[in-house]
């Protein structure tokens, strides 16, 4: 669910396919009969015919590299094995990182270059998270608010890991 204090902006469009953008805010997973995948992006709202996972696989080719290697490097650079982050692309640096397991297709992915606060929601029958982005766009997970956070610290320790090697190089 998504908040938008400029509705009139939030279009929702249906797309065969998406590639990541410096945009993208946020993709999150919704079986429907005419889509597989909400993407929200700063001023327009996408329903997509990929899952989660396809979009971002097939955002890291377009980019330069398979899902596969950038797993990989992550994995390497932070010396974890699961729930890594992942630069979809090096220039401008996008990174995402996924909510849960990536193969679980209840797996939403944000970006947290656009990512404000990341705060807890309750009431009598459930929690939730509230991700709040800049541009005062909201959306609602049922990850938990630690979860959550300790991605983003994961997703920053990423960009310090590369930014380190690639200093080394230079």
């Amino acid at each position: 669910m998504i908040h938008n204090g400029n509705e009139k902006t939030d279009i929702a469009l249906i797309a065969n396919n998406y590639i990541i953008s410096p945009c993208t805010l946020a993709i999150v997973p919704q079986r429907a009969m005419t889509h597989d995948t909400i993407v929200y992006e700063k001023d327009r709202t996408i329903r997509v015919k990929q899952t989660p996972l396809q979009i971002i696989k097939a955002s890291c080719i377009e980019h330069g590299a398979t899902y596969e290697g950038r797993r990989q490097s992550s994995c390497h650079l932070l010396h974890l094995t699961q729930k890594v982050p992942i630069v979809i692309k090096e220039k401008p640096m996008i990174y995402t990182f996924p909510s849960q397991s990536p193969n679980n297709f209840s797996t939403s992915w944000l970006f947290p270059r656009h990512i404000s606060t990341i705060t807890i929601e309750s009431n009598k029958t459930n929690q939730q998270t509230t991700i709040t982005f800049h541009n005062k766009k909201q959306i609602h997970l049922q990850e938990s608010t630690y979860q959550l956070k300790q991605q983003c610290i994961k997703t920053i320790a990423l960009h310090y890991a590369i930014k380190a090697s690639s200093d080394i190089i230079s």
